[in-house]
């Protein structure tokens, strides 16, 4: 599973990079769409999160 998510962030990140490249303001917008999306799938996978745990813990 954290293969084909790295797989899809990889993907996210190149369109994004690629979109923000084309001079068309649609496209732009849709790349910064993309760019915020790849970010926000990095950190949760970076972060570990799993089913059935809650994200934020008590007594911390």
């Amino acid at each position: 599973m954290l293969f084909l998510l790295a797989i899809l962030i990889g993907v996210l990140y190149g369109a994004a990079v690629y979109l923000l490249l084309r001079r068309n303001i649609f496209k732009l917008i849709l790349g910064l769409i993309f760019l915020g999306h790849a970010t926000n799938m990095l950190l949760f996978v970076a972060g570990g999160l799993t089913s059935g745990r809650p994200a934020f813990l008590r007594g911390l």
